[in-house]
């Protein structure tokens, strides 16, 4: 960590330093660094702040569900409020109905590039029927979140290019014009899927990097490895999760 000492930061502060249409990656370097739970931590806040989210999911559901729990979310609870929807990547290549509002899924032979074709036109419908639902021609702005794990790999043919794909779809013209503003958070595990790592590097405008350093005693650092803003580039902060509220 070139022997910097960590700083504290709020994570509210954190989270606002992604600006108009810009990307924030978390790349996890250790399973133990707690970078996913940075990623639950930030989609509470958007969702009690009343940010409309879009989620894109690539593990089961009841994987997502029990790690909300440890953020104090509830799943259910989540796709009433109106502003919560989520991409069922998992149910989608296992064929799993759900019952539930506000999950997406496509149908038939998604593992080649037809799959970025069908995503689309899901994105739209979903946003067609947000629109119409809350009685507006726009939104002013959208999260989209994407917990990017090993699964990707097993799903499609050609993972690499199609999540690049998938990824320009948000500067579309079909998505665009009734949303001012997208906003993107990547949690991505680099040791699980390193293909994509430089994609997301180049692609993102704030990355940080999750670490654990110590023995018996660990301590979860951050280190902002590309920033748009200098006085954030390369540094090094610590947090803890004693309930997920603020990085420390």
């Amino acid at each position: 960590m070139g022997g910097k000492v960590p700083v504290k930061y709020e994570l509210n502060n954190l989270l606002d330093i992604v600006g108009h249409n810009e990307n924030l990656s978390i790349i996890e370097r250790d399973s133990r660094s707690l970078g996913y739970a940075l990623g639950l931590n930030m989609l509470k806040i958007l969702i009690e702040r009343g940010e409309f989210v879009w989620l894109v999911l690539f593990e089961p559901l009841s994987v997502f569900r029990t790690n909300l729990k440890t953020v104090g979310l509830h799943l259910e609870e989540l796709l009433q409020r109106g502003n919560f929807y989520i991409f069922d990547i998992y149910g989608s290549v296992a064929k799993i109905k759900r019952n539930l509002p506000h999950i997406y899924q496509v149908r038939g032979d998604i593992t080649g590039i037809g799959f970025v074709v069908k995503y689309m036109e899901v994105a739209s419908s979903a946003l067609l029927e947000t629109l119409r639902n809350l009685g507006v021609e726009e939104i002013k702005r959208v999260w989209t979140l994407g917990f990017l794990d090993s699964s990707i790999g097993r799903f499609f043919d050609n993972p690499v290019e199609i999540y690049k794909r998938m990824w320009l779809l948000k500067y579309s013209p079909r998505i665009r014009p009734p949303i001012k503003d997208i906003r993107s958070i990547i949690i991505y595990n680099s040791a699980e899927f390193p293909r994509l790592e430089s994609f997301i590097y180049d692609i993102s405008d704030y990355v940080l990097e999750s670490f654990v350093v110590g023995e018996d005693e660990l301590k979860h650092l951050i280190v902002v490895s590309k920033s748009k803003k200098p006085e954030l580039d390369n540094l090094v902060l610590e947090y803890l999760f004693g309930g997920g509220e603020n990085i420390d």
